[in-house]
Formats: structure tokens, C-alpha cells, sequence
């Protein structure tokens, strides 16, 4: 899912924002708030359903969600669109201005598959080194006992 936010786009999928060319990479807990907010547009999102949908349960606090919204509006007030994040007082916060929602490109979708998969690869590398190593170190331990035992 991609959003166009006033005149700039958002890809929650690469956690990036791009407007006139210019492509931002935020943080992954400020694109999560940012796509909570790009979902709920021109309501009144309360701190704790951004909480639930942006931490998903992890314990957080009002303080690491504040920043994301001071993170956020430094990235809109780049674009003169500072505005387009409100703070409603006592509730939480509201998405303001236009919001188009559109279908992520397949091009896209296909990005974010091959980076999730080179991240799975590296994983599984670094843990059949790991396992490979162990196998090693215990046929080194093995083998030293032998040579003690028969001495």
C-alpha cells in the first residue's frame, strides 16, 4: 500500500517518504506512526490505538511516541506540510489534508521481498557458520579426549 500525503509520498513497505524527487528514509517506529496516522486520515487517533497498532503491544512509552511525531513533523516542515500533523489535546493525534491510498507497484512489492529475503539469507548463513563452527569446536573437544584417554 503507498499513500500521498499533500504532495508527498509515503511506502510504508520501505519505511520511506519521497517529494520532488527527494527520497527520505525514516526510521521503522516513525514510518509504523506514520502509517497508523495514513490509515485513520482526518480522525482523531488516540495515543493508545497508536501505541497498540504502531508498538503492537511492546511496552513503550508517551515520550518515544511524541518523538515520533516531532521526527515526523521535521520531515513535513522540510516540505512546508508541518500543519498536516495535529495535535488534539488530552486524545492524541490527526492526519490532516488529502490522503490518496494506492496499490503498492509491483516493482515495489517485488524490492521488498528480495531485501526481506537477503536479510532471511544472511540469517541463515550466519547460522549454518555458527552450527558448522560448533560441530567443529565439539569434534576439536572429542578428539582431545581421545588422544588424553589413550595416552
Amino acid at each position: 500500500m503507498l499513500y500521498r500525503i499533500g504532495d508527498v509520498e509515503f511506502n510504508p513497505a520501505a519505511s520511506e517518504i519521497v517529494s520532488a524527487g527527494h527520497r527520505t528514509h525514516l526510521q521503522p517506529q516513525v514510518s509504523h506512526v506514520l502509517e497508523c496516522l495514513a490509515r485513520h486520515h482526518g480522525e482523531a487517533v488516540s495515543r493508545e490505538q497508536i501505541f497498540t497498532e504502531a508498538w503492537q503491544g511492546r511496552d513503550t512509552s508517551d515520550e518515544c511516541l511524541t518523538r515520533c511525531i516531532s521526527l515526523l513533523r521535521e520531515h513535513f516542515h522540510d516540505r512546508d506540510q508541518r500543519h498536516l500533523i495535529e495535535t488534539i489535546p488530552r486524545i492524541g493525534y490527526r492526519l490532516t489534508g488529502t490522503v490518496e491510498v494506492r496499490p503498492e507497484a509491483p516493482s515495489a512489492k517485488l524490492a521488498s521481498r528480495i531485501t526481506s529475503f537477503t536479510a532471511h539469507n544472511r540469517f541463515l548463513k550466519a547460522l549454518i557458520f555458527g552450527g558448522a563452527m560448533l560441530i567443529l569446536l565439539s569434534g576439536w573437544v572429542v578428539a582431545a579426549g581421545l588422544i588424553t584417554f589413550y595416552r
